[in-house]
């Protein structure tokens, strides 16, 4: 009787090539589910430290006559060297520090911006990737509705806006992301003179220097009125979303063009009103606007 014959029969290439498409084609599809799935987590994530610093917000407010904290204060010295102190610039995040403990808070864990000091041998602290709108009382040469009708004042010398004077706090975003490439907690957070710019994404064309979104940036040439290098900035985007914190304590993800109608000036205000058309404004303070 033969013995019996056993034969081993292997993958043929094009069998382990189709095996191998078929892996990549299931990997291309699930990687930006992945991806989206990771950003969803960090966005939640920075909403949660946005919530936080609302709340602050509120805390301060109570504990200060119910009126908002600044943008940018002076106070102590930063000393450079014995032969060259520097005036300290400290704002909003010192202003916060006692109800908020942590220092990262301040930092969205989507901010991939670097950081760089103002000026060679200027003190840096953590990054932060948050600022509040900028106000300004109407003065010469300025029209608080056309350009700084947000809640911080940003000069010593200036208050900030009341609780009282917010006519809807539901209605009033006072926080938003931006990732700029100077923020710092030992100092101070960057901030946008022009409150419109919170609003409107790179290609909307007014006002003339709008804010891109990440990973767009944009061109700054001063940091706090210090003459230094370009850096860059940027408003916080999550798969083209940014976290926003309203004045009552609640926070919401949206998109930048919900904020407000465009073009926001006098003249258009005005043409929109007699057009009947929305002039809603979740930036700005005023009853009128909501």
């Amino acid at each position: 009787m033969s013995p019996l014959r056993c034969s081993r029969r292997g993958f043929t290439l094009i069998e382990l090539l189709v095996v191998i498409a078929i892996i990549a084609i299931l990997a291309a599809i699930l990687f930006p589910v992945f991806a989206q799935a990771r950003e969803k987590a960090r966005q939640a994530s920075c909403l949660s430290n946005m919530k936080q610093i609302t709340l602050a917000t509120l805390m301060y407010t109570q504990d200060n006559d119910e009126v908002y904290h600044k943008l940018i204060n002076v106070g102590l010295y930063w000393v450079q060297t014995p032969e060259a102190p520097r005036a300290r610039y400290w704002g909003a995040t010192a202003s916060l520090a006692p109800y908020i403990k942590s220092v990262g808070i301040w930092k969205c864990p989507s901010d991939s911006v670097g950081r760089v000091p103002c000026v060679s041998g200027y003190p840096m602290g953590s990054p932060i990737s948050y600022s509040f709108t900028h106000y300004r009382p109407i003065t010469a040469g300025y029209v608080n509705q056309d350009i700084t009708f947000g809640l911080h004042a940003s000069a010593p010398d200036e208050s900030s806006l009341s609780v009282a004077q917010v006519g809807s706090p539901a209605d009033t975003a006072n926080v938003f992301e931006m990732w700029a490439a100077t923020s710092q907690t030992a100092e101070r957070m960057g901030y946008l003179y022009d409150v419109r710019r919170v609003a409107l994404p790179a290609n909307a064309g007014q006002p003339t220097n709008p804010v891109a979104s990440y990973p767009g940036t944009t061109m700054e040439a001063t940091c706090g009125g210090i003459t230094s290098s370009t850096f860059a900035v940027s408003i916080g985007v999550h798969s083209e979303m940014t976290n926003f914190g309203f004045a009552d304590g609640h926070c919401k993800t949206l998109r930048r063009t919900a904020l407000m109608p465009i073009p926001w000036r006098n003249d258009a205000i005005t043409a929109r009103a007699a057009a009947g058309a929305s002039n809603r404004n979740l930036l700005h303070w005023d009853a009128r606007f909501k």
